[in-house]
């Protein structure tokens, strides 16, 4: 919950169980733009229902790394897109075995113009390739050195609009700037991350380290979206809650909290709160 352990302990959990599925089926598009990804989205729901497990969006920019980066990953197109989605549905024994209903939803996305190209996993062993392109993008970033990692949510109808915003105003800060983008589009959850420019050291470009990521921040922030998605807040994003929030408020109600919990202050003693000291 973005705490770092200053306010408790884990001393049970619940767990939910779900029937493994009967099958899976996963496939991995090319697409033209980041508006067609999100109609495919709303036409794989409307198609496929609660069944989709996932539905990862890929900048072409991201995948050309991945490629470059990592030599065991293999082009399952042949040449680069300017953007891919990896989806996978988990199909319950309920449905009928001869029932395919992604290649139904991918037959009907063709048709409507939303695909450029697609390939659907006829095993296993393709499935987990498919998986690893999407996996290898973390690995592949950071094997450039110099990275600036941004961690936001925005509505998934304003995702092109983010795209575009955070991307200039990140260029404004390094013309030369790349970008490694990836995600999971369903939530609006992305992983925006800038890359140095290749002529740039890494310790130079990561002096732009609190620019670039309040620029994205701000990006995210002005659509409706939030700085912080799937990793909280922590110690690392403290400055950019007080940035979106009412600092003396905020910092107020965490002081209480913290006195009421733990009013001897020996949960993670210095992070997030000063340290107590004997008196």
């Amino acid at each position: 919950i973005g705490a770092e352990g200053t306010l408790g302990i884990v001393t049970a959990a619940a767990l939910r169980l779900f029937p493994a599925p009967a099958r899976r089926e996963t496939a991995i598009v090319a697409i033209d733009s980041v508006a067609n990804a999100v109609e495919l989205l709303h036409l794989t729901q409307r198609v496929c229902g609660g069944v989709i497990a996932a539905f990862e969006y890929m900048a072409g920019e991201a995948m050309d790394l991945t490629l470059a980066n990592l030599s065991r990953l293999r082009n399952p197109f042949g040449q680069i897109y300017p953007h891919y989605v990896l989806i996978e549905l988990d199909i319950p024994s309920a449905f009928p075995k001869e029932s395919k209903p992604l290649e139904d939803a991918l037959e009907q996305a063709f048709e409507a113009g939303l695909l450029i190209d697609g390939a659907i996993a006829e095993s296993e062993a393709a499935r987990q390739q498919f998986w690893s392109l999407r996996e290898g993008m973390v690995e592949s970033a950071w094997m450039e050195g110099g990275v600036i990692g941004n961690d936001i949510s925005v509505p998934v109808g304003r995702t092109a609009e983010f795209l575009d915003r955070a991307i200039s105003d990140v260029r404004a800060l390094a013309p030369d700037a790349r970008f490694s983008v990836y995600g999971h589009l369903g939530d609006g959850n992305l992983h925006f991350t800038a890359i140095r420019p290749k002529q740039t050291s890494a310790a130079k470009f990561l002096e732009l380290n609190d620019d670039v990521v309040i620029a994205v921040a701000d990006a995210a922030m002005a659509l409706g979206g939030s700085f912080s998605a799937e990793h909280g807040i922590g110690t690392e994003k403290m400055k950019l809650s007080s940035r979106f929030g009412d600092a003396s408020v905020e910092s107020t109600l965490r002081k209480t909290i913290k006195a009421a919990l733990d009013p001897a202050g020996i949960m993670n003693p210095g992070v997030m709160f000063p340290a107590r000291t004997e008196s």
